[in-house]
C-alpha cells in the first residue's frame, strides 16, 4: 500500500481525564459565517409527517420512511418493508449523521429539514473559545459559563442547564458526558478536556464532516465546516465541501484534500498496509500492560478489565479506514473507551464480547461488518481464502482464536502482556492489517507489547482452529 503522504493521523496527546459516555455522532463545527447545510437534494417532499418517528413505530408513516431512506441510498432496494426496526434504525442514524445532525434515530424537526432538502440551521460561534482551552473535569472557574451556554445551545445539554445551579457550578459528569460527545462527534479522541482542537470547534460556526471523513478531518484544521452532506459518484467515489475546502474518498481508499482554490492539502492511501513499520505508526493501538513497549502504544497504567481485546481491535480497523483517528499512547485510552461504549453503552469496565458486539461498534463508527467463511481453514495455514480477498480489497479483518500455540507462548511474558495460565489459551480478538511482500499477515494483537506482528499462514491457522471465538468479520466502508 502506499504511505501516506501528508498528515499523519496520529492524535496529538492530551492530558487524562476522568471519562465516561456512549457514542452517537455529530453536532457542530469549526470556520464561521457560512450558509446552513443543504441537502443534496429532495429526499422526501411529504416528509413532514415522518416527525417524531422512532424505533417500534409501524404503519403508512414508517413504510414511507424506509421509501425515503432507499431513495437517499440508506436502504438496499430490496429492503422488506416493515415495522421500524435496528436496520431502519440504523439507515436513519447514517443519513443523519451524513447531514451534520446527531445520529439520534430518531425523526426530528431537522432531519425533517435534510429530507425535504432544506437549509438546517448552523450552530453559532462561542466568542474567544480558545480562552476555555484547559477546562477539564473538576473545574470550578467562570469559564464553565461560557462553556456550559455553548453546549446547551448545541444540544449537548439541556435547555434547563445553567452554571448558576449547584451542579452547574463545576465541571461535573454531565458537562464531562458532552464534552466527549461533542468530541466524539467530530473525530476528536473523547478526552473530556477542552484542548486546542475542541476549543476551535466551539469557536466555529457549522456542520462536524460526515462519517467518511470523521477519522481524518482532524488532521486538517483549515477545512473548517462542512456546506454541505457526504456526496456519492456513481463510481463510488465519495466526497464532502468544507469552507477550507474538499476532501475526497476513492472507493479503493485513496483520501484527496485540496483548497479552495484547487491547491493540495495533503494526500493519504487508507487500509491495508505492507509493513509493520506502518501499522505501528498508523494504526497499532494495545489493550493493557505496563512494560516499556506498552507505554509506546498506551499510557493507561490500570486497565478496565482483560476484555477489551474487541474493543482495541475495532478502534485498529477503523483506524485503518478512517473512520475514527488513531490515538497517541496518551490517548489511547480514550479511544477504546469509546468504542466499548459505543458496543455496552457508557461503562468503565470492560465484559466478555462476541461478533455481534464487535459489529455494534464498527457500525456506531459508520463502518460496515461482514461475516467471511472459514470453512477449510487448519493449522497448515490452507483455507484462508476469504482473509486474502479482504485484505486484497484493501480492508481490515478482525479474527477471533487462541494465541497461545499461534504466537503468545513463542513471544513471552516479556513481549506479551497477558498470559493468562502461562500458555495464553484463552479466546481473543485480533485485528489483520495487512500483508507482507512475502506473504506474511500482519497482526494487530492487542496483548502484544512489541507491536503488530509479523505472522505466517501456518500460525494465523493455528489461531483461528482453537477455542470458542472461532470467526471473522472483514471491516470496510459502507458503499
Amino acid at each position: 500500500m502506499v504511505a501516506p503522504i501528508g498528515r499523519s493521523l496520529v492524535t496529538p496527546a492530551v492530558s487524562p481525564a476522568v471519562f465516561i459516555a456512549p457514542d452517537t455522532s455529530p453536532g457542530p463545527q469549526p470556520t464561521d459565517g457560512f450558509t446552513p447545510m443543504q441537502a443534496a437534494k429532495v429526499i422526501d417532499p411529504n416528509a413532514a409527517v415522518l416527525l417524531n418517528l422512532r424505533r417500534g413505530n409501524t404503519g403508512a408513516r414508517v413504510t414511507q420512511l424506509q421509501k425515503a431512506l432507499i431513495t437517499a441510498g440508506y436502504l438496499p432496494s430490496n429492503f422488506a418493508f416493515g415495522p421500524f426496526g435496528p436496520q431502519t434504525e440504523a439507515a436513519l442514524k447514517r443519513f443523519q449523521t451524513d447531514h451534520g445532525l446527531g445520529p439520534s434515530g430518531v425523526v426530528d424537526a431537522n432531519t425533517v429539514k435534510a429530507l425535504l432538502g432544506e437549509p438546517i440551521p448552523l450552530p453559532q460561534a462561542v466568542p474567544n473559545a480558545a480562552a476555555l482551552a484547559g477546562l477539564k473535569y473538576g473545574a470550578t472557574d467562570s469559564r464553565l459559563v461560557t462553556l456550559h451556554g455553548a453546549l446547551v445551545a448545541r444540544g449537548y445539554l439541556p435547555a434547563n442547564f445553567t452554571s448558576n445551579t449547584s451542579f452547574g457550578k463545576r465541571f461535573g459528569e454531565l458537562t464531562l458526558a458532552a464534552v466527549q460527545q461533542l468530541q466524539r462527534d467530530f473525530g476528536l479522541v473523547p478526552t473530556g478536556v477542552i484542548d486546542a482542537a475542541t476549543a476551535r470547534v466551539l469557536g466555529s460556526t457549522g456542520f462536524p464532516p460526515g462519517r467518511t471523513f470523521k477519522g481524518t478531518w482532524s488532521s486538517y484544521p483549515e477545512l473548517g465546516a462542512a456546506l454541505g452532506p457526504v456526496e456519492r459518484s456513481s463510481n463510488g467515489t465519495q466526497s464532502q465541501r468544507f469552507a477550507g475546502g474538499t476532501m475526497t474518498m476513492s472507493p479503493t481508499g485513496a483520501l484527496s484534500v485540496t483548497s479552495t482554490t484547487g491547491v493540495s492539502l495533503g494526500a493519504q492511501q487508507l487500509g491495508t498496509v505492507d509493513t509493520v513499520a506502518e501499522a505501528n505508526a498508523r494504526y497499532f493501538v494495545n489493550q493493557e500492560g505496563n512494560t516499556p513497549w506498552f507505554q509506546s502504544f498506551n499510557t493507561l497504567k490500570k486497565p478496565f478489565g482483560a476484555n477489551d481485546c474487541g474493543p482495541t481491535s475495532v478502534l485498529m480497523a477503523l483506524s485503518a479506514l478512517g473512520l475514527a483517528a488513531h490515538p497517541d499512547a496518551q490517548a489511547a485510552p480514550y479511544a477504546i473507551d469509546a468504542v466499548r461504549d459505543a458496543i455496552l453503552g457508557a461503562s468503565n469496565w470492560s465484559t466478555k464480547m462476541g461478533f455481534d458486539n464487535l459489529k455494534r461498534g464498527i457500525e456506531a463508527f459508520g463502518g460496515a461488518a461482514t461475516t467471511l467463511s472459514l470453512a477449510g481453514v487448519n493449522k497448515q495455514g490452507a483455507g484462508l481464502g476469504a482473509v486474502d480477498a479482504a485484505l486484497a480489497r484493501g480492508n481490515p479483518v478482525i479474527l477471533g482464536g487462541v494465541p497461545g500455540n499461534a504466537w503468545a507462548k513463542a513471544l513471552g511474558a516479556a513481549n506479551y502482556l497477558d498470559m493468562g495460565n502461562g500458555n495464553a489459551t484463552f479466546n481473543h480478538f485480533v485485528a489483520v492489517l495487512g500483508r507482507t511482500s512475502d506473504g506474511k499477515y500482519i497482526v494487530g494483537d492487542p496483548l502484544s507489547s512489541k507491536g503488530a506482528l509479523e505472522v505466517t499462514a501456518a500460525q494465523l491457522g493455528t489461531f483461528l482452529t482453537q477455542g470458542t471465538w472461532r470467526g471473522a468479520l472483514e471491516v470496510s466502508r459502507p458503499v
